[in-house]
């Protein structure tokens, strides 16, 4: 068994790469990027990168919250180890999805800075606002929801 994992990580193959995620709660608000108003029911969707060499590339879901009339957001914590993430360098992403709004994707926060700010959407006619769980890695759940959510047909 020594002389297995020996050749496969003097081969130059990927080992899996194990984080411990979604430690602290996620905290922002959802506002638009014009009026700068207060955006409700926007469903934000916490993930992050599943590899492509274990596995099909996809998301593991971490959590998920609906803003309020404020436009304020908190993805509860939900501690656990994952693996098979991407890269050594991957963060979890938070995407905001709202009916008549694109999407926007905020990266990089960190464990230390669980607080993302203010994430501004644009206006969008609904009739050039693709399904954007169509070319993604969400998960079926996550890409169900999102449909329900926005109003995309299956």
């Amino acid at each position: 068994m020594l002389t297995i994992c020996l050749g496969v990580s003097l081969s130059g193959c990927p080992l899996p790469i194990t984080k411990d995620v979604a430690t602290s709660e996620v905290r922002g608000r959802v506002i638009d990027g014009v009026s700068g108003t207060a955006i409700a029911n926007a469903l934000i969707v916490q993930t992050i990168a599943r590899g492509g060499f274990w596995t099909e590339p996809e998301t593991y879901d971490l959590g998920r919250a609906i803003s309020d009339v404020n436009g304020q957001f908190v993805v509860p914590a939900a501690p656990r180890r994952v693996r098979n993430v991407s890269e050594p360098e991957s963060v979890p992403q938070i995407s905001v999805f709202a009916p008549g709004y694109g999407r926007v994707d905020a990266f990089g926060y960190t464990m230390n800075r669980p607080d993302v700010g203010e994430l501004r959407l644009k206006r969008q006619v609904p009739q050039n606002a693709p399904d954007q769980c169509a070319n993604e890695a969400f998960t079926r759940e996550t890409c169900e929801l999102v449909r329900r959510h926005m109003g995309w047909p299956p």
